[in-house]
């Protein structure tokens, strides 16, 4: 089985786009807010202190059958925005959709991502705040 680093390869994807990084109010130039902001975990430790777009960035559980030599690998980001922003400009949509231009399709440490489907109004605990997924799923060979 070949394990590759895909989470840490889409982070260097996206961090690097300028059209993203506006979307998450972060200067291209500065790489401690873009960890803080960008973050390769599924929970977050803590949102809102700064009221800033978040992403957070993680492998989901993979699928496969029993008769396969491949499993069907996910990754997952999840989008935080202050209600406020969503408000505004509908910030939650303009980043997933982004994130798809930049991902699906792409090759990523070798890997191809496909778009496989969005996760609206994902539930959260702080009611300032909305969340919504977009996964992406990769071919990974068992040998």
């Amino acid at each position: 089985m070949r394990f590759k680093d895909i989470v840490g390869g889409v982070f260097s994807k996206i961090a690097v786009d300028s059209e993203l990084l506006n979307l998450l109010d972060i200067p291209s130039d500065n790489l401690e807010t873009i960890k803080k902001q960008i973050v390769e975990e599924k929970y977050p430790a803590e949102i809102g202190a700064d009221n800033l777009p978040r992403l957070y960035i993680y492998e989901n559980q993979p699928t496969n059958s029993l008769n396969s030599s491949t499993e069907c690998c996910n990754i997952q980001i999840d989008i935080y925005v202050p209600k406020s922003l969503y408000k505004e400009d509908k910030r939650t949509l303009l980043i997933a959709s982004r994130l798809y231009d930049l991902l699906s399709g792409s090759d990523i440490e070798g890997i191809t991502l496909r778009y496989s489907t969005r996760l609206p109004n994902l539930p959260i605990d702080n009611n300032d705040w909305i969340k919504y997924g977009i996964v992406f799923n990769y071919t990974n060979i068992i040998i």
